[in-house]
């Protein structure tokens, strides 16, 4: 069990494959540092920063992340299960192929995040800001939490019964169904922080149809 306090540390290092189970990082600073397939289960990380920080294929499950700004943290197949991300700012957040079953993100900005084939049963997104995010092939939503509060304004969704499922739950701002492929990719190029490849790796994914039906 670490339970060294990293109050203060300095940006900007490298800490990939890092063993941080239940380290207490409350209040540390990791902007623009890498900590890449790093263990970070059951930590505490409130309070701090991880602006800009890439944590690819990282453990944060059980992980307490309350009042945090990982503004632009790369969370891409990362296990968040059960972890507790709550008041968060996670704008532009990229989270594909994540894992957050059972995760707590009450209260979170997740606004303009990216959300691909992301699993998120039995998730807590009561009163999040998921505007202008991007949510495509989501792999499971079962018994996802959210209420009239829940914000998916301008944001892209592909799939129809996703989209049924936050009517059905009074969420807020819902978008309209996108019908083929080629609407989807109109869409995504009007984002400017998607790269190309991004977009041809999304379509080639996508179930969709190629053109609009009629």
């Amino acid at each position: 069990m670490c339970s060294i306090i990293f109050g203060n540390l300095p940006a900007n290092f490298n800490l990939d494959q890092a063993q941080l189970k239940f380290a207490k990082l409350k209040d540390a600073n990791f902007t623009n540092s890498t900590l890449r397939m790093s263990d970070l289960t059951r930590a505490d990380l409130s309070n701090a920063i991880f602006t800009d920080a890439d944590l690819f294929c990282s453990e944060l499950r059980s992980t307490t992340c309350i009042n945090s700004n990982l503004e632009r943290v790369k969370l891409d197949s990362c296990d968040l299960r059960d972890a507790k991300f709550e008041n968060t700012n996670l704008a532009y957040a990229f989270l594909a192929n994540s894992h957050l079953n059972d995760a707590s993100l009450k209260g979170s900005n997740l606004s303009n995040a990216i959300l691909i084939n992301t699993n998120l049963s039995r998730a807590n997104l009561a009163n999040t800001n998921l505007s202008n995010s991007v949510l495509l092939l989501i792999e499971d939503y079962a018994d996802l939490q959210l209420n009239e509060e829940t914000n998916f304004k301008d944001s892209i969704i592909d799939d129809p019964g996703f989209i049924t499922y936050l009517n059905i739950k009074k969420a807020k701002g819902i978008p309209k169904e996108i019908g083929s492929k080629q609407e989807l990719k109109r869409r995504l190029q009007l984002r400017n922080d998607l790269e190309a490849s991004l977009i041809e790796a999304i379509l080639k994914l996508s179930t969709l149809p190629n053109n609009p039906k009629g």
